[in-house]
């Protein structure tokens, strides 16, 4: 995957959801994909670290492979 493919996602009316991987997490990623209006999603996260990046880069959605972990970092009521 290459800005190409994320900008064929972007500009195609029938895509939602653009998915990128962890290694583009940035407020930058999450302002062009939101300026199209569509969601942000990154895969897949699997550390403290990598989920806290994602939330404050304005990610809507991601994957994990530990779940209980991002169960527990993502309950509203977790500061």
């Amino acid at each position: 995957m290459d800005l190409n493919d994320v900008q064929l996602g972007l500009t195609d009316p029938d895509i939602d959801i653009v998915s990128v991987n962890r290694k583009w997490i940035s407020p930058e990623m999450g302002e062009w994909i939101h300026s199209y209006r569509k969601l942000y999603s990154v895969w897949t996260l699997d550390t403290e670290e990598e989920i806290r990046r994602a939330q404050a880069a304005g990610v809507d959605i991601f994957f994990s492979d530990d779940t209980a972990l991002a169960q527990r970092m993502t309950r509203r009521d977790t500061p």
